[in-house]
């Protein structure tokens, strides 16, 4: 299977953005300790009673949701820009050719060639693939560029020349 892919900001800061929420259980987890420290925090300043301690409590739970709530993707929506703009090669038009004997990628500055057994990982979803090299390095192939049946076509690769354990989601 043969794809060309040129990534856009937008689907960089997709990708990190589902790879922080996209998951239903860290959801879950986010809204649920949210909630928690809600309460928590609003015990312990009921249960301090009146003063000081009250208004100090009230302006760390305060600072604490905001910082939840608002500043995380504050904070990753502008780091996802900074660096999809300081990586040159991510932004460059890469061609794969992806089959049974593994991923060759290239592009105008170079080219690799990875057999299945070196790659690390793979994740599907609806949105996207990745194809992991290593924990930091990855080739990210979003939905867009899939045309017809490819993308379940590649899911089937991946899950039939890796290792259950090296593929995660599904499509």
């Amino acid at each position: 299977m043969k794809l060309k892919v040129q990534l856009t900001l937008d689907d960089y800061r997709k990708w990190h953005f589902d790879l922080l929420y996209g998951n239903v259980r860290r959801g879950i987890l986010i809204a649920g300790l949210t909630v928690f420290f809600a309460i928590f925090g609003f015990y312990v300043v009921m249960a301090t009673g009146g003063g000081r301690p009250v208004s100090t409590g009230l302006i760390y739970l305060a600072l604490f949701i905001v910082f939840l709530v608002i500043f995380i993707p504050a904070s990753l929506y502008f780091r996802t820009k900074s660096h999809f703009e300081s990586d040159k090669l991510i932004q460059e038009e890469q061609s794969y050719q992806i089959d049974e004997s593994g991923v060759k990628a290239k592009s105008e500055y170079g080219s690799s060639d990875v057999p299945w057994d070196k790659i690390y990982g793979a994740h599907l979803n609806k949105k996207y693939i990745t194809i992991a090299l290593s924990k930091s390095r990855m080739y990210l192939l979003p939905a867009r560029f899939f045309e017809g049946e490819q993308m379940q076509e590649m899911a089937e690769l991946l899950k039939n020349t890796l290792p259950k354990s090296k593929v995660k989601g599904k499509i």
